[in-house]
């Protein structure tokens, strides 16, 4: 016989023995007498608990491929995005190729076995009432800031400064990254160069191996000369494409893609607009070295119908990790032979300090 907790009915406040109140509602569940409804039964032990919590109830890791994790519970894994709930960041929504979850640990479940009472155990009332669902947050956006300056006096004096920063936000199937840069240099206090870009991508899943891609980007040159002329230019160009995950696991990934690129240039200094596009194809790698370092390569390959020869554009960038918020990177940027000759060409190192958020 299940040991019951009985409910006091109005005006009943007064019985003075509860053990004999206990044992006539026991014999009157036992004859069918008493409805179900007035008792309940006694909630089980926080051991018993743990031996029938479904696994997702019990303390589950999410561990990031640089070694961070977060503990909590796995709410879904459908091979391409994992859904995890944190106490303290809400529902995280995380790739499958950048994170795995560790399940079944009880650590968290025994220190706090309350959170594995099953909905309603706790309510003695009798009466139907709705489950609290917690409110969702949002997924929360992460950045970076990252900062880089030289001075150098020989027979000139040259001063070199560059301000980046990042952000990006992750959904079930979908990516969002946007970036922004502003690059500085002088000469003996004479400008020679200054460029403002931002860019963004956006990637959506469409199944496990092909993703789709957009990748608007917006540039601003003010110091460029072309055949000897001012030449300082806008650009708006948009990339778009689909892309083919050949390899994604812990340490390496693989990504090639076709797209097609639209140019709009604007020469500033002589008021001229020009329009182009351009078939396209890349390739993205990211390899993950141990201590927190990641390489990452993203090479863009144009193919001009009207010219023989090709162009090429490229991006590397290795990056070490040293706290969650702070990190070293070293950038490396190359365009060579752009189909439009108005845009200008260039080879970029860059040693940057970064600061997340």
């Amino acid at each position: 016989m299940a040991a019951v907790y009985c409910k006091k009915s109005p005006g009943r406040s007064g019985l003075g023995r509860p053990w004999l109140v206990r044992m006539l509602v026991a014999v009157a569940l036992q004859l069918g007498v008493c409805e179900p409804s007035f008792c309940v039964e006694s909630q089980p032990e926080p051991e018993a608990l743990i031996q029938r919590a479904p696994l997702a109830s019990r303390a589950d890791r999410l561990v990031y491929q640089d070694g961070d994790s977060v503990a909590g519970s796995l709410i879904s894994d459908d091979g391409v995005m994992i859904v995890f709930r944190s106490a303290r960041f809400g529902d995280l929504r995380v790739p499958c190729t950048e994170a795995k979850v560790l399940r079944g640990s009880l650590d968290a479940a025994l220190h706090d076995p309350a959170k594995l009472l099953p909905a309603g155990a706790g309510d003695v009332s009798g009466g139907s009432s709705e489950k609290a669902h917690p409110a969702k947050k949002p997924e929360r956006w992460h950045g970076r800031i990252s900062v880089a300056g030289e001075v150098v006096q020989d027979t000139d004096e040259r001063q070199t400064t560059v301000i980046e920063a990042r952000a990006e936000r992750k959904w079930a199937r979908d990516e969002f990254k946007i970036s922004g840069r502003y690059e500085f240099a002088s000469t003996k206090d004479e400008t020679t160069t200054e460029v403002s870009k931002i860019e963004a991508d956006w990637r959506h899943t469409i199944s496990k191996r092909v993703f789709s891609i957009y990748r608007p980007l917006a540039e601003l040159n003010k110091h460029y000369e072309y055949q000897g002329m001012p030449a300082d230019y806008f650009l708006l160009q948009q990339d778009v494409g689909l892309g083919l995950v050949l390899l994604d696991n812990k340490h390496f990934k693989f990504r090639p893609g076709v797209t097609f690129l639209f140019n709009e240039i604007w020469v500033l200094a002589q008021n001229r607009h020009y329009s182009r596009f351009v078939p396209t194809s890349f390739l993205e790698s990211e390899i993950l070295f141990p201590f927190g370092t990641t390489l990452t390569h993203r090479i863009m390959r144009y193919h001009p119908l009207n010219s023989d020869e090709d162009g090429w554009e490229s991006q590397t960038e290795i990056t070490r990790k040293f706290s969650e918020t702070l990190r070293l990177s070293l950038i490396h940027e190359l365009r060579k032979n752009d189909p439009d000759v108005r845009l200008q060409d260039f080879v970029s190192w860059r040693f940057m300090i970064g600061f997340d958020f």
